[in-house]
């Protein structure tokens, strides 16, 4: 179960898959749902129209996620990232 939502319009690092890479760049938008998965915190990542899934990094000194493998979340929500943001922001905003 993901428990929060965070939206942000910047990506600075993603490491895998490695086709990925070149489909990023800053000023992006980037959707990361966290939560935990038997006890461990994961998350799943929406950016350039693909989902990830990733580990949290607990040594890190700033919040940080590695990411492990692209993830089928596509039969949940098929669009494009921008239109995640769009739709996640319209269901956090106040009513």
């Amino acid at each position: 179960m993901w428990v929060q939502v965070w939206v942000r319009e910047a990506v600075r690092q993603i490491a895998a898959p490695a086709e990925l890479i070149k489909k990023i760049a800053a000023g992006q938008p980037l959707v990361i749902f966290t939560g935990e998965d038997l006890g461990k915190p994961m998350a799943l990542i929406h950016v350039a129209d693909t989902w990830l899934l990733a580990e949290f990094l607990p040594s890190s000194k700033v919040p940080a996620w590695r990411v492990l493998q692209a993830h089928e979340a596509k039969r949940s929500f098929a669009g494009t990232t921008a239109e995640l943001v769009k739709a996640v922001t319209a269901l956090k905003a106040p009513k």
